[in-house]
């Protein structure tokens, strides 16, 4: 059995995740942005695959500070025990141009940058895991996407697709740097997007 962790499991590909994982017995950590759609998911999961026990976290990805405290969460709920794979799932599509409390534009911070964040904060617990194991779920959109380097909130040239192509080639990038910046019995880092 291993415990892995789906951001975005309310909903969606990360709910049929979670319960997909559940059914292969696995331990699941189930997340969303607010603790009634996580008990909502949580008893989903439960209904769907009896003898389930499903954790629950809940901490919005558009605000880091509520990441850090997510993360704290989630190393609470392991008690020193390690995270098997961290499943970066949640994400959204913004067709108007937001800029987060964190001066980031919010697709690319919900998408990517708290991604990253939550990665980083749950490392040791990866690590223990000896693989662990970070899969980014990106889109196909990854290969229209364009890192504006010098324009990161694309004050500039903002649109919907702009913004959440620019996030998901960023998805790719973070595993690809995870997998060169690991050896594979420490840590293992895939991107993927659904066909």
């Amino acid at each position: 059995m291993k415990t892995i962790l789906v951001t975005g499991s309310t909903d969606g590909i990360g709910k049929a995740t979670a319960i997909a994982l559940a059914r292969l017995g696995h331990r699941v950590i189930v997340h969303g942005r607010n603790q009634p759609r996580v008990q909502a998911a949580v008893a989903e999961v439960r209904s769907a695959v009896p003898g389930a026990a499903p954790l629950a976290v809940s901490f919005d990805l558009g605000r880091l500070a509520s990441v850090r405290t997510g993360a704290a969460d989630v190393l609470g709920l392991l008690a020193g025990a390690p995270l098997h794979v961290l499943i970066n799932n949640a994400g959204i599509f913004a067709s108007e141009r937001e800029v987060t409390g964190d001066g980031n534009e919010l697709s690319f911070q919900v998408n990517h940058l708290a991604a990253v964040l939550l990665t980083e904060l749950l490392m040791p617990a990866l690590l223990a895991a000896a693989p662990g194991r970070v899969i980014n779920v990106a889109s196909i959109a990854h290969t229209r996407g364009e890192l504006h380097r010098g324009d990161l909130t694309l004050a500039s040239s903002f649109t919907g697709y702009a913004a959440y192509a620019q996030s998901k080639l960023a998805n790719v990038l973070h595993a690809r740097a995870l997998a060169a910046a690991y050896e594979p019995p420490r840590l293992l880092a895939y991107s993927l997007h659904r066909a």
